[in-house]
């Protein structure tokens, strides 16, 4: 495979970009402390700043999704970093957590632009088993800045505070900016011009829901963005407040357990050639529910040590990130000419429900880990249940076939 490639092509550009998400997300976790200790708020509040990125990466979902049909999804891409840089600058010079929740919102709305756009350009150029590889194969490179930004950031926390963590943020976005601005040509062929009529668009999203593919690979997805937040949300209050690891000790174990979706996203590509795309959803299922399952069975019985419930967390994320590649091109197997709107549509349900797991976390925090255990099992539970009595008996059609 050439660097003239369209797949390799549109690898190493997008890998320049996606990775936005979790840089917003993991690489601020270490500053958790820090923030709470300069503004003065409680670790719920500042839970909220993170709940925040998620519910702008929902929100945005619904008016990306539209704008990335009409007019393209370079221009989609270009806005959606913008407003990451921007607001990610603004953050670190402002004193009060109300601000800093409100950007973290525009945040969040930068990455949902780069999501839409980014799984249009795969969905314009490739079939669902090939937009699979190559959804996982970006993983792999999002999943390089959970393990490596909490132990960078951390240190940077210790020595400087919170603040250079989001001036590192606009600087590396803007970089992947240059890189959009310079490598990325439009993908979208045709633009509908009647993407973004009211009338329309819910003709559009009410063709989507009904769609079964769609549906069912959703309610899946539903209960693995449980999981996924209910870590993200949870793991940095249990292992510091609870546990009393310092950032940078967190960072190492942050790292660990993130390295798992790494790992998950780096099987996806063999696994499809062996087991097929349901196979792979199988394995991902179990998994997942088996280590949720630990983590709820540990903290239930008080076993709550970093042996226990690092390495429970870290089974989980495997699971997620062998599913979420597979979710992601099977919601999207029957609308090549609604990508945009489709993409949207599931990110804006799944993120939404993530975002709302984040903020029950914050807004129920009693400096336990009670509510990230409960929140992990129900996640784990519902994914699995839904495999098992939806995905599972769900006939192949169409271009599913060929996965």
């Amino acid at each position: 495979m050439t660097v003239t490639s369209p797949f390799l092509r549109t690898f190493l550009v997008l890998g320049g970009v996606t990775f936005l998400g979790p840089l917003a997300m993991d690489s601020s976790l270490p500053a958790f402390g820090a923030m709470q200790a300069d503004l003065g708020v409680s670790a719920g509040v500042v839970k909220m700043t993170l709940a925040a990125v998620t519910a702008g990466m929902a929100a945005g979902q619904i008016v990306f999704g539209p704008m990335a049909d009409r007019f393209g999804r370079r221009p989609i891409l270009n806005l959606g970093l913008a407003l990451f840089t921007i607001a990610a600058l603004i953050i670190a010079f402002m004193d009060s957590a109300g601000p800093i929740i409100a950007l973290r919102f525009v945040q969040g709305l930068g990455v949902s632009g780069v999501m839409i756009a980014s799984r249009a350009v795969v969905r314009d150029q490739f079939d669902v088993a090939t937009s699979a590889r190559l959804y996982a194969y970006l993983l792999v490179v999002l999943g390089f800045v959970p393990v490596i930004g909490p132990i960078g950031f951390g240190l940077m926390t210790e020595a400087y505070g919170w603040r250079p963590i989001f001036i590192s943020m606009a600087a590396i976005s803007g970089a992947g900016w240059l890189v959009v601005f310079f490598a990325l040509r439009e993908t979208l062929e045709v633009p509908d011009y009647r993407a973004l009529r009211l009338l329309d668009l819910f003709a559009a999203y009410r063709q989507i829901l009904r769609d079964r593919y769609f549906a069912v690979h959703l309610v899946v997805g539903t209960g693995t963005y449980i999981v996924l937040f209910s870590i993200l949300g949870g793991i940095a209050p249990v292992m510091m407040d609870v546990l009393g690891q310092t950032p940078v000790q967190f960072g190492w174990q942050f790292a660990a357990v993130l390295s798992a979706n790494l790992i998950g996203a780096s099987l996806v590509g063999k696994g499809i050639k062996y087991l097929g795309m349901r196979g792979v959803a199988a394995l991902s299922v179990v998994i997942m529910a088996l280590g949720a399952g630990l983590f709820a069975y540990f903290v239930a019985t008080g076993q709550i040590f970093a042996i226990s419930l690092l390495p429970s967390a870290f089974f989980a994320l495997i699971g997620f990130g062998l599913i979420n590649p597979v979710l992601i091109a099977g919601a999207l197997t029957n609308f090549k000419s609604m990508a945009g709107r489709a993409g949207a549509l599931f990110g804006l349900i799944s993120l939404t429900v993530g975002a709302g797991a984040m903020f029950l976390l914050g807004a129920l925090d009693d400096g336990t880990a009670r509510p990230m255990a409960a929140a992990l099992g129900f996640g784990g539970g519902l994914a699995a249940l839904a495999y098992l009595f939806l995905m599972r008996p769900l006939g192949l059609s169409g271009e599913a076939g060929k996965s």
